[in-house]
């Protein structure tokens, strides 16, 4: 019986870790170029403490939205509305989901693109270079830009 047994438990194992590593990477395709991510949501509190007794603070929290990748974007080529775009008029190259841990990866051709994330009543971006592209992110040939989004409009800091 303890013969049998073994071999048995050592296949259940073999397919269970598969299994696991087929659920971990059926997400997202391994890129060889372009730009993989996380979308993190930030409410409330998020100021600096300091004492004993600091006041509750909020963290940030991985969230489900919508990436909009555009071609470069400067300022000139949007409305803005509050903290969110109401417009961007520059070309929408893709769009992509994130998963439940706000996860996401696109796969792009070498070149300049601005990362704008899908709210209600808007687009949010909240970084911008000395000439005033927003959120821009460069990919390389052969190269993975990895980027971490804090949507924190609602965010007092």
């Amino acid at each position: 019986m303890k013969i049998i047994l073994f071999p048995a438990i050592m296949i259940l194992f073999v397919i269970t870790s598969i299994s696991c590593q087929n659920m971990q990477t059926k997400n997202f395709k391994h890129l060889h170029q372009g730009i993989s991510g996380q979308v993190l949501w930030l409410e409330g509190n998020v100021m600096p403490t300091i004492g004993d007794n600091p006041s509750p603070r909020s963290e940030a929290v991985p969230v489900k939205r919508v990436v909009h990748i555009h071609e470069l974007t400067n300022f000139e080529e949007v409305v803005q509305d509050g903290a969110l775009f109401s417009k961007v008029k520059s070309e929408l190259i893709k769009t992509v989901e994130t998963d439940d841990d706000g996860k996401f990866e696109v796969m792009l051709p070498v070149g300049n693109y601005s990362i704008f994330i899908e709210e209600e009543g808007g687009l949010f971006a909240s970084m911008f270079d000395m000439n005033n592209n927003i959120n821009p992110v460069e990919v390389l040939e052969n190269e993975i830009v990895e980027t971490v989004i804090k949507v924190d409009y609602k965010a007092a800091y």
